[in-house]
């Protein structure tokens, strides 16, 4: 995509196509039919970046009005009609946990994993549509209909885990996470591709302690409590080179 492009705030059908996981043909189906506004000069089409906004928050709350009518789970995949569309996968991962079980042992390890387990449930409201999708080790993969209540679910699970921090005895313990929204794959009660895959990868880049979000997931939140920072590129294995963004301490009280 050209600099001059993106300075005059359009996107190409490709970045568009990569950002949110949908096929090409897709995203030139949702601008010939209206559902997606655009600019055509020519063959080329152009795409708003505020009218790209606009349209993935009115597609989030109809997605989210539909999954709540047909049913979300709180674990696993109850419905796969619920998890057609755009949803946002999060991932976290607790920092240092390698060197946790050397210092503290087998049983007290246990026992930090239990509470770090019983936090995260405890954050995640019965009243938000979301399902814990699975357990992997020392961290979590969690889905949302709504961006806007998977960082604010982000924020209240980071803030739970620091409360219960006691460095006296060792047991400091740091959460990082990763949010990405795309299209999704879903086979044997899992979600697979690549939208699955980059939320995973931006876990990894997160620094200690951090929420760490993409560009996608940024402009789905319709809470303006919630301040991003500028940005960075990071690198990822799955999706090339991103723009992501971590959420900042200055706003809201959940993330302070």
């Amino acid at each position: 995509m050209s600099s001059q492009t993106e300075d005059l705030g359009f996107r190409e059908v490709e970045w568009v196509s990569e950002q949110l996981g949908l096929d090409k043909n897709t995203v030139y189906r949702y601008l010939n039919d209206g559902r997606l506004p655009g600019l055509q000069l020519g063959k080329k089409w152009l795409i708003e970046e505020d009218g790209l906004r606009d349209f993935l928050r009115r597609e989030q709350r109809i997605q989210t009005e539909r999954r709540q009518a047909i049913g979300w789970s709180e674990t696993g995949i109850a419905s796969d009609d619920a998890w057609s569309g755009t949803i946002t996968v999060l991932f976290s991962d607790m920092v240092g946990s390698s060197a946790i079980v050397d210092q503290l042992g087998d049983d007290t390890w246990l026992d930090v994993i239990h509470t770090h387990d019983r936090i995260l449930r405890e954050q995640l409201s019965p009243s938000v549509a979301h399902s814990e999708v699975k357990r992997m080790g020392d961290g979590f993969m969690v889905a949302f209909p709504s961006a806007t209540e998977a960082v604010r679910f982000a924020c209240s699970f980071r803030a739970a885990v620091a409360e219960q921090n006691n460095p006296q005895s060792g047991r400091a313990v740091q959460v990082r996470l990763g949010l990405h929204a795309g299209e999704v794959r879903h086979e044997a009660g899992d979600l697979i591709g690549r939208t699955v895959f980059i939320a995973a990868h931006l876990t990894n880049q997160s620094v200690d302690g951090e929420i760490l979000v993409s560009t996608v997931v940024k402009d789905l939140v319709e809470d303006d409590a919630f301040v991003f920072d500028a940005g960075r590129d990071v690198d990822l294995k799955v999706g090339g080179k991103r723009r992501v963004h971590g959420v900042s301490t200055i706003s809201h009280p959940l993330c302070e």
